[in-house]
């Protein structure tokens, strides 16, 4: 037996009162849902060559920034479909100088008093 739903009385169509249509309602086991994600970058606004470039010169003055840079590239990589192999180079260069860096201070051979 099929129920069908009655508007109030004096309901007008589009009234808030009404239900939404089938088609409207997202179905959550779709799969063409998963490509609802916004739209990957346009070439002109992709931006991860020059984060990752940033992040690999940041790695050599201040290795925190060429890593939160880095780790920005990554996600904007991600995001536009880019590949992230720039942006892991310079993820592992800031960590390998920020470890030098710890180290040589560790030991005594730099000092930061001067």
């Amino acid at each position: 037996m099929t129920q069908s739903w009655q508007s109030p009385i004096g309901a007008e169509p589009g009234d808030p009162t009404d239900p939404p249509d089938p088609v409207e309602l997202d179905d959550p086991t779709d799969p063409g849902d998963l490509a609802d994600d916004p739209d990957p970058a346009e070439p002109g606004e992709d931006r991860t060559r020059l984060y990752s470039l940033i992040g690999i010169a940041g790695a050599f003055a201040c290795p925190i920034v060429g890593i939160l840079v880095g780790l920005l590239a990554l996600t904007t990589a991600r995001k536009s479909g880019q590949s992230p192999a720039l942006a892991y180079v310079a993820i592992v260069l800031s960590l390998i100088t920020a470890i030098t860096f710890a180290t040589l201070t560790a030991n005594g051979t730099i000092s930061l008093t001067g």
